[in-house]
């Protein structure tokens, strides 16, 4: 497929043979801090990163990739990503223009109770079920006899938990209780920042535009830019000291990461081959 042969290419600009998931984002920030210009590596890269950490969230940063399994693991997230917009009952829209539905504050106060409120503390919760529902998914097959929708899924749980992640980390300060237009606008906020996360993603690994991706002011364009050539730096002269020996036990472990990585890659290309169909 012509996305997995692009991402190839770029990946095997910074991915030379096996190497473990944390050094792979590291990596991966270096080649985009040091192929890009200063104003547009303030721009792209931080949302690059950002896309990284969501699209290898699910790997042991030990595990072993090599820049085939990368792609196939990213590639299917990023299509796995789209899936975000198809939640029932909430909105409408490709990533970069979804729009809320009248029907989504509804959804959720049916499930708040009478006040119609839910307290922050269990947001990113109501979020997760709402979102693994899909119709009457999640009543039991023997008290679904009333239920007429039949469809495939139309997202997969990847994406509720990230939902329910987004909305943990907007809410962990508490506050007033939230209403049903409150979590439909954070969960708007949520699908906002993976359509930046994408943009960036295909930006870097496939040449896209890059006029989409929000530019920050001048001085955290700024800010963001020498951080990310400095981090750079620092991570080349650790490079240079050499790589310390690892014990045994430690190697031992790796290499069954490494083979829950590759399960994992063989999990997304059959993904990646579902969505295609």
């Amino acid at each position: 497929p012509q996305d997995l042969d692009e991402c190839l290419r770029v990946a095997s600009r910074f991915i030379h043979g096996p190497k473990a998931i944390k050094l792979v984002k590291e990596l991966a920030v270096d080649f985009c801090a040091k192929s890009k210009s200063p104003e547009e590596r303030g721009i792209v890269c931080p949302p690059f990163i950002h896309s990284l950490h969501r699209v290898l969230d699910s790997q042991p940063d030990d595990g072993i990739v090599t820049a085939e399994g990368f792609c196939a693991i990213a590639e299917a997230r990023m299509l796995e990503t789209r899936g975000a917009t198809r939640v029932s009952n909430v909105g409408s829209g490709p990533l970069m223009n979804f729009t809320i539905s009248e029907s989504c504050p509804k959804m959720l106060e049916a499930q708040m109770g009478t006040t119609h409120l839910v307290s922050q503390e269990h947001a990113p919760d109501m979020w997760y079920i709402a979102c693994m529902s899909q119709d009457c998914g999640h009543h039991l097959p023997s008290r679904t006899k009333w239920c007429n929708q039949n469809h495939p899924p139309t997202h997969s749980m990847w994406i509720c938990e990230s939902a329910r992640s987004f909305v943990k980390e907007q809410t962990k300060l508490g506050g007033k209780p939230l209403s049903g237009a409150d979590m439909c606008g954070l969960y708007s906020d949520f699908v906002k920042e993976l359509s930046v996360d994408v943009e960036a993603y295909e930006h870097i690994m496939h040449a896209d535009t890059v006029k989409r991706v929000p530019v920050p002011n001048q001085a955290d364009l700024a800010l963001r830019s020498t951080q990310l050539v400095n981090d750079a730096g620092a991570r080349d002269l650790r490079a240079g000291a050499g790589d310390p020996v690892l014990p045994p036990m430690h190697t031992h472990r790796s290499a069954g990461a490494g083979s829950q990585v590759a399960k994992t890659v063989l999990s997304m290309a059959f993904v990646l081959a579902l969505f295609r169909l």
